[in-house]
């Protein structure tokens, strides 16, 4: 199923994102490298898919949950509300 979700991905995401025409947020805490090994991010730090997103949306927000593995909404809540929250505050009316 992996490597279907990642066609997926490869296929129609360009097409994806070039569609999106609302504000933006990316909440990313860890990448998936080449060798399938997921491993931490740091903030200052880019990804293909970072690069993809800026290509089609670059006025989009990416935001880095450092200190979080896979789940950031779970290991680390009151720092994903809190740049949810600020993000909100900012594209809200």
């Amino acid at each position: 199923m992996l490597p279907r979700l990642f066609g997926w991905d490869a296929g129609r995401m360009d097409l994806a994102l070039a569609q999106v025409a609302v504000p933006l947020l990316i909440l990313q805490s860890t990448y998936l490298n080449t060798d399938r090994v997921r491993i931490p991010l740091q903030p200052g730090v880019t990804t293909p898919w970072f690069e993809l997103i800026r290509q089609h949306v670059p006025t989009a927000q990416i935001e880095i949950v450092s200190g979080a593995g896979h789940f950031p909404m779970l290991e680390a809540p009151a720092a994903v509300t809190q740049i949810m929250a600020t993000f909100i505050a900012t594209v809200a009316p």
